[in-house]
């Protein structure tokens, strides 16, 4: 009859294997997470200066606000220059902490 024998130091091995991957996995997740998050910021924060800067063109620095507002971003700066009748709109709005800008202007 054969004997199957355990050894003692050998028995639990596994389960700091396990938690160390528990916790790698899960570190992982939140970094993936945080990137989406602020890639996500940031594609919202250039919508909101691009339809910002065009409805400015039609409206001014109040209609830029509400349309950077309906995006769900703020404005954090606004100009407007004319140069030889050509009128250009700089807008920079922030979603979160991600900022982005967009021009127009009325040239052909």
């Amino acid at each position: 009859m054969t004997t199957v024998r355990t050894r003692r130091h050998d028995r639990g091995q596994a389960l700091p294997l396990v938690m160390i991957t528990v916790v790698l996995v899960m570190t992982l997740g939140w970094g993936v997470g945080t990137l989406a998050l602020q890639a996500a910021q940031r594609s919202a924060a250039q919508n909101a200066a691009d339809a910002a800067a065009l409805a400015a063109q039609f409206g001014g620095a109040d209609v830029a606000g509400r349309a950077a507002a309906l995006n769900g971003a703020r404005i954090i700066s606004y100009s407007e220059t004319t140069d030889g009748g050509v009128r250009t709109i700089r807008v920079t709005t922030q979603v979160g902490e991600q900022r982005a800008v967009a021009q127009a202007s009325n040239a052909p």
